[in-house]
């Protein structure tokens, strides 16, 4: 759980600071959105890949 967290705290972080410097590198914020969106896309996809212990399957 502690893991999570952190990676959540890093994520609070760092995703302000990335749609500023692309902002700023692009001029527009599609750009700083849309590496937003794969970044969620990527974390959706790897969610789907895990699976459950076979006991917890019920």
């Amino acid at each position: 759980m502690g893991l999570i967290n952190a990676l959540g705290n890093l994520g609070g972080y760092f995703g302000p600071l990335l749609v500023g410097f692309l902002n700023h590198r692009s001029g527009n914020f599609l750009e700083a959105f849309g590496v937003l969106s794969l970044g969620y896309l990527a974390g959706a996809g790897l969610t789907l890949l895990l699976r459950r212990p076979a006991a917890a399957r019920v």
